[in-house]
């Protein structure tokens, strides 16, 4: 995450001063958005999604969600403050003309916070 903050001045030879900045995401996940190709339709496929806590804080997984209910949670591991989780993914008969299918798969933590990961599965 970046982003600038302008201070306007009365300054005779400045009238503006930027400040840019970066910060580090509390949460960084890994795949974001996470795609699968070949798949059958109700043929479940595997992946995992790595969750690194970058402030170390102490939180938990609460509990996961699918939008769709395609997407689940199999298992998961806490390594330190991070995280590896092991997710399903099931595709729908696809309807004519259709080549993909996408749900996305929510991971509700201790702390209130909730994650999000777009997850297409492309049909063989």
């Amino acid at each position: 995450m970046f982003g600038e903050i302008k201070v306007q001045m009365n300054h005779p030879e400045v009238n503006i001063a930027t400040i840019f900045f970066d910060v580090v995401p509390k949460y960084t996940v890994s795949p974001q958005l996470l795609y699968i190709h070949s798949m059958k339709a109700n043929e479940p496929k595997k992946q995992i999604i790595k969750i690194i806590n970058n402030y170390k804080d102490d939180v938990e997984i609460e509990s996961t969600t699918s939008k769709e209910k395609h997407v689940k949670l199999i298992s998961s591991k806490k390594n330190g403050s991070d995280f590896e989780l092991e997710v399903e993914m099931t595709t729908p008969p696809a309807a004519e003309d259709v080549i993909k299918y996408t749900d996305i798969f929510y991971i509700n933590l201790s702390n209130g916070e909730q994650l999000a990961v777009t997850c297409t599965g492309y049909y063989e």
